[in-house]
């Protein structure tokens, strides 16, 4: 038997809990995140996952309620809005690197964390409808998609400048979509989406 402390390297450990967790009924990786980088951050996405208006934004497919999707999205936003510089396409790697970087955040780092997620979401829910982030033809929500989205409205935010409506079929744009397909977990297609979506919520 191996013992592994707190102290151990998380790598390590997560690696690890992903071997013990190839029996039985797999945990998806942002639920062994959540086992293995315990703190204030994890908490955070939990607690914006389920929050009012992103929970009724993001329409998932059946079976995805409760494995750990929503959290991974809102770690995906903070991720890729403050640290895709680092990204190489390897995601699960990339997002574990994020969390354990912010497992145990500051209060002050998580305030300014949730105020702005809370000003992305409104202004994108408010621009659905107040409902589900879809795309015609597709059903649940397309969460690359939306991933891009949020992190573009982000970087407008954040930037000074002001989220104006989109197209009415902007979730069909072919740019947007087109860089949000199967296949797209590169930095191009990140940055592709990211600056599309910026440029539907800025025309």
């Amino acid at each position: 038997m191996t013992a592994l402390s707190d102290k151990s390297n998380r790598e390590t450990r997560f690696e690890l809990f992903e071997r013990l967790n190839a029996g039985g009924i797999s945990l998806s990786p942002q639920e062994v995140r959540a086992a293995i980088f315990r703190g204030p951050f994890n908490d955070m996405l939990r607690e914006l996952a389920y929050s009012e208006p992103f929970k009724s934004l993001v329409k998932l497919q059946r079976g995805k309620e409760d494995d750990g999707t929503r959290e991974e999205q809102v770690l995906k936003f903070f991720a890729y809005h403050e640290a895709r510089a680092e990204f190489d396409g390897r995601v699960t790697e990339f997002l574990n690197n994020y969390m354990e970087l912010n497992a145990n955040a500051k209060p002050n780092e998580l305030a300014a964390k949730r105020e702005l997620f809370a000003k992305v979401v409104a202004r994108i829910s408010a621009i659905c409808g107040g409902g589900p982030f879809t795309r015609p033809g597709y059903g649940p929500t397309p969460l690359v998609e939306l991933e891009g989205v949020l992190v573009g409205a982000a970087e407008v935010i954040t930037s000074g400048g002001t989220i104006t409506d989109p197209p009415s079929d902007w979730t069909s744009d072919e740019k947007l979509v087109s860089a949000s397909k199967g296949g797209t977990n590169t930095r191009a297609a990140l940055e592709a989406r990211i600056e599309r979506a910026k440029e539907l919520l800025t025309h």
